[in-house]
């Protein structure tokens, strides 16, 4: 790491500095609040380590100035016995923590060191994940061998060019709101924000007038297009809208047409804010529920209804292939293989809980996984986790496990022949 070290007692600020340099750092030295300011202005650091008390300056000042020219540095308090209760308020400027003197370089400065690496290979990590979540969640990255999800991908194609409202409708753990934030991304200027409402904060908004959301961001009733308009939202989902009480459906349905339903041109090229309404449908139905206000479900332009992953035959091995890869990661430098009578299973399994109960599967398999081939064996170590608290699902499942391979080798056999 490029570590900067600030403190005004030369003995203190030496045997810091060459600790560091031993252990592999990059370091840079500054004995006043100048130094360190000429310091920041020249270089970017990963860590400062700042004395909290500098002739000239004082440091909580510094700190405040540091996480504004450079937020993604880490700070580490150096403070005196006395004046732990000021180090304690540097938390509120963006501190990682505070090591007291006099500590022992080892034990104390090295334990902390440490600390703040892993938070920056943790920042590290999240970024990237971020960067390939939002990558993923592109319309071309939708995977739709299945007819279903076909027809799903030209309803999203006839959204590019407006922003009528959608309502998406689904059984648990379909991908609703993944296609939300597929519709999301699907203009240019994607960069304005995403806002997600679920029904509690919805009924919120509703009955006391405002809502506050994270970032000190401030959605209100009486102003919704404008209070959306001054956080850059550009869409906004209203998740699990069939749990709002009737009443609460009613209030919503008025302010939307209020606010965002039915705007004219001018309005929509001013302050384009689509909305998307997250509704669960009921398993084997295929209907929304009764209790969705007729009156607010048919006030959305398009309809959405995402397929249960039974009704995505053609879709179950390119999913079970992409979980596989996210579970690897970049672990596992061999690839991993699925046995053929477990691909036999994955097509005739019934997956009560879509795409989660498949996560979970291939998840769990890794995690026990001993060899590069996952196997009939190893599925059902898997389901004898998951299922823990169910004998008829794990009674169910042995038995697809059962089937899944008399299938495969009755397969075999009439190949032999």
């Amino acid at each position: 790491m490029r570590i900067l070290v600030v403190d005004d007692e030369p003995g203190i600020l030496n045997l810091i500095v060459e600790f560091l340099q031993n252990e592999g750092h990059d370091l840079e030295k500054a004995a006043n609040g100048s130094e360190a300011q000429a310091a920041l202005i020249n270089h970017s650091f990963d860590m400062v380590l700042l004395d909290l008390f500098l002739p000239g300056l004082d440091g909580n000042e510094l700190l405040r100035e540091i996480k504004q020219k450079q937020p993604d540095s880490e700070v580490v308090i150096i403070t005196g016995y006395g004046s732990i209760p000021t180090a304690m308020k540097s938390f509120n400027w963006g501190a990682h923590s505070y090591i007291r003197k006099p500590f022992d370089l080892k034990d104390d400065l090295g334990v902390v060191v440490k600390e703040v690496a892993r938070t920056l290979e943790l920042r590290r990590f999240f970024n990237q994940y971020s960067k390939q979540q939002l990558e993923l969640e592109k319309l071309d990255n939708l995977i739709s061998e299945s007819p279903a999800m076909k027809g799903i991908v030209k309803q999203i194609h006839s959204l590019k060019d407006n922003k009528g409202s959608v309502l998406i409708t689904g059984e648990n753990h379909t991908g609703k709101a993944f296609i939300a934030r597929i519709i999301h991304n699907i203009p240019a200027d994607s960069e304005k924000g995403c806002v997600y409402i679920n029904s509690k904060e919805t009924s919120e908004l509703l009955e006391k007038g405002e809502i506050h959301l994270k970032n000190n961001k401030t959605i209100q009733r009486d102003s919704l297009r404008e209070s959306l308009k001054s956080i850059n939202c550009r869409t906004l989902v209203i998740e699990r809208l069939a749990t709002l009480s009737k009443d609460n459906q009613k209030s919503l349905l008025e302010i939307l047409r209020c606010n965002l339903f039915n705007q004219d041109e001018n309005e929509q090229e001013n302050n384009p804010v689509r909305v998307i309404g997250i509704v669960e449908t009921i398993a084997d139905s295929g209907k929304q529920p009764s209790f969705l206000d007729q009156e607010l479900g048919e006030s959305f332009s398009y309809h959405i209804n995402v397929p249960s992953l039974n009704e995505r035959s053609e879709d179950i091995l390119p999913l079970a292939y992409l979980f596989l890869k996210k579970a690897c990661g970049n672990e596992i430098n061999s690839p991993i293989r699925i046995s053929p009578p477990v691909l036999e299973f994955l097509q005739i399994h019934t997956w009560c809980e879509n795409l989660l109960e498949m996560s979970d599967l291939v998840m769990t398999i890794i995690l026990k996984l001993k060899s590069n081939v996952i196997t009939i064996r190893d599925m059902l170590n898997a389901y004898t986790c998951i299922c823990k608290d169910s004998q008829q699902d794990l009674d169910n499942v042995l038995q697809q496990l059962v089937n899944a391979e008399k299938t495969t080798l009755a397969r075999i056999f009439d190949s032999d022949n």
